[in-house]
This record gives C-alpha cells, structure tokens and sequence, in this order.
C-alpha cells in the first residue's frame, strides 16, 4: 500500500466520521452508522414509571384514609387540605401517570438522551412522592 492510498482511506473515514457528528449534534438521524434502539433504556424508563405510579396510587390510599377518619379538612401543607391535596395528586396521577401514557412509551420515537432526560425527572419525582408518603405514613 502506498501512503497515497492511506491517506485516502484516512480521509474517507475522517469525512464519515464528520459527517457522523454532525448529524448527531443537530439531531438529525444520521445516514450513516444509525443508532441502535435504546431498548434497555426504554425498559428502564418503563420501570421508573411503574415505581411513580404504584407511589402515587399509595399517597392517594393514605390520603382517602385520612379523610375518612375525618381529617379531610385539616390542613397538611401551607394552605392545603386533605381533600384538596387528594384532588390535587389524583389529577396529576390521571394527568401524567395513567395507563395510556405507559403504553405509548413504546411508541415514543425518543433516543437514549430523551430517555435519559425522562428517567431523571421521574426520579426526582419519585423523591418527592417518597417525602409526602413517609409524612402521611407518620400522621
């Protein structure tokens, strides 16, 4: 081989390389070395969805306990009731954690940064359910 000949291939790898990044940068589907589907990645964010849902189903449990031994109007945060915090998680709940969302996630044409994205958020939500759990588990 002459150093002619490896130059070229140098150059051709370096220009697809390129072009490579330059695609993924701007977020463009690449058309050259697709990206695989981030299918444990997806798993992961499915997992991270069921944890919220079956946390937020238990809030809304101890909640509903607390209003039926009388305490619905009793304020449990700032300016909160029992009862209007009860609305309150429950409309997230149907808002952001039903079943139809977690059945679309499959269809979500998302990579492994959305997905990455998505899971930190659900996390950061399930500390917070887990704080508003452990204080209803002490009333």
């Amino acid at each position: 081989m002459t150093w002619e000949v490896i130059g070229v291939v140098t150059g051709i790898i370096a220009l697809a390389v390129a072009i490579q990044t330059y695609h993924r940068q701007f977020n463009i589907p690449p058309p050259v070395f697709p990206e695989q589907e981030p299918t444990a990645e997806k798993e992961n964010l499915k997992a991270h969805f069921k944890m919220n849902q079956r946390i937020s189903l238990k809030i809304q449990a101890l909640l509903q306990k607390q209003i039926d031994l009388g305490f619905g109007n009793n304020l449990i945060f700032g300016t909160y009731t029992f009862i209007k915090y009860y609305e309150f998680v429950k409309s997230e709940y149907e808002d952001n954690l039903n079943d139809n969302l977690y059945n679309n996630l499959d269809t979500l044409p998302v990579n492994k940064h959305h997905i990455d994205s998505m899971v930190k958020s659900l996390q950061a939500q399930f500390q917070n359910l887990q704080l508003v759990k452990n204080h209803l588990k002490l009333l």
